[in-house]
């Protein structure tokens, strides 16, 4: 049952990367329930925040490392696809 559950996230993931790779996105290398991206237009803050009218809650790190970055946590397939939704909207 636990496998099953990571091989559902490790697609989820993966099909996430590459639809934020289609929009421009830059993903850190990403293990883990999450992914780390940055877009070379629009900023951390304003995604954030167009997510956020959206209800749509992601995290952005202030530190200078990842100061222009956001968070998105991996969600299940239904979940892929409204957070992309929202995006495209935000970028379009």
């Amino acid at each position: 049952e636990f496998s099953a559950l990571v091989r559902q996230m490790v697609s989820c993931r993966e099909e996430l990367v590459a639809q934020l790779a289609g929009l421009g996105f830059t993903v850190r290398n990403p293990s883990a329930n999450f992914v780390l991206v940055t877009h070379p237009v629009y900023s951390a803050e304003f995604i954030q925040g167009e997510l956020l009218k959206r209800k749509v809650a992601v995290r952005r790190f202030q530190d200078s490392l990842t100061s222009n970055y956001v968070r998105f946590t991996v969600p299940p397939m239904s979940g892929v696809e409204l957070l992309m939704k929202g995006l495209r909207e935000i970028l379009s």
